[in-house]
């Protein structure tokens, strides 16, 4: 069977060409029994579209078979090569997204700068490897938080004040610091309603192409899990192997925060919040499985020139 990798690369226009198709993802694509679940004046529109689609999140959630004969997604044949397609997106396509979400981020910010308000943004990646929203609901058993326009991989704001407010609890900072920026929690029992901290966290978002990365879980112990514990986790368990992308190291990702008033302690409190991310991403990271090295972050040794970094090759 041939190998659709090995064939070359069209060039000499300004756009790449688009990512090559494994045989099998192929093969299950033009089976007749399998279909796209869309109106069908909009399966017709991917079929001829598809190939020149740059929206990672169209092919995660939108772009997935379904066997009209077994009456399910076709997962076990085409989530391996599902995923290794949208890791094979060119990275021009990629950097046009990427251009877009800077310019709107960097207009949103001049804005706040006119408007009176404290604004802070710096530049970090991941020391290896960064999964965020991998629990989220999908159909392809895991997730990743992608932009719901553009589809790029982003760090939700939630999960960033997050991470800095643990930060903060546990290098003992004062209680009343805390309330400030991240707003006093209402406790149990209480009537009264949280209130709003006084930094606003940002989502972040790839200033440089993302590099995603296939990896692989294993669960042992499947039947001991959905047994509730009914069964025992033997040896003679199967593994169960699942399949979820990750973005790779050296995607260098920008954070952005911003005060919420304009009192006199502003900036103040969004220098405090800036130190409390920088050490919460750096010390005990973001996302899924930290405790096997994912989501912490560096600064990078060179910041990049300009909104973004040359395109990876």
């Amino acid at each position: 069977m041939k190998d659709s990798r090995s064939q070359p690369q069209r060039g000499g226009g300004p756009r790449s060409s688009p990512p090559p198709q494994s045989s099998s993802l192929r093969k299950q694509e033009e089976k007749k029994d399998s279909i796209l679940p869309l109106p069908q004046d909009t399966q017709q529109l991917v079929k001829k579209t598809k190939s020149q689609c740059e929206n990672v999140g169209l092919f995660l959630e939108r772009y997935i078979p379904w066997d009209q004969e077994r009456g399910d997604l076709t997962l076990k044949e085409t989530k391996k090569q599902l995923l290794q397609h949208v890791a094979k997106i060119p990275a021009n396509d990629l950097a046009k997204a990427i251009q877009a979400l800077t310019d709107r981020a960097e207009a949103m910010c001049n804005a706040l700068r006119a408007g009176g308000y404290e604004v802070k943004g710096f530049r970090q990646k991941p020391t290896w490897r960064l999964i965020a929203g991998l629990g989220g609901a999908s159909v392809l058993e895991t997730a990743m938080t992608l932009h719901p326009v553009y589809g790029l991989p982003i760090i939700p704001g939630s999960a960033l004040k997050g991470v800095a407010r643990a930060y903060a609890e546990a290098k003992g900072t004062p209680q009343e610091d805390i309330d400030a920026v991240f707003g006093p929690e209402r406790k149990k029992g209480e009537k009264k309603e949280a209130a709003a901290g006084k930094v606003i966290f940002f989502d972040a978002f790839p200033t440089t192409v993302p590099k995603f990365e296939p990896d692989i879980m294993n669960v042992h112990y499947g039947d001991y899990y959905t047994s509730k514990g009914t069964k025992p986790p033997a040896d003679y368990s199967s593994p169960t192997p699942i399949l979820f992308l990750t973005v790779g190291k050296n995607t260098e990702f920008r954070f952005i925060i911003a005060a919420r008033t304009k009192e006199p302690k502003s900036a103040e409190w969004v220098a405090k919040a800036e130190e409390w991310l920088k050490g919460g991403l750096k010390g005990m990271g973001v996302g899924a499985k930290t405790m096997v090295g994912y989501g912490y972050f560096e600064a990078p040794l060179k910041q990049s020139q300009g909104p973004i970094a040359p395109a990876r090759r």
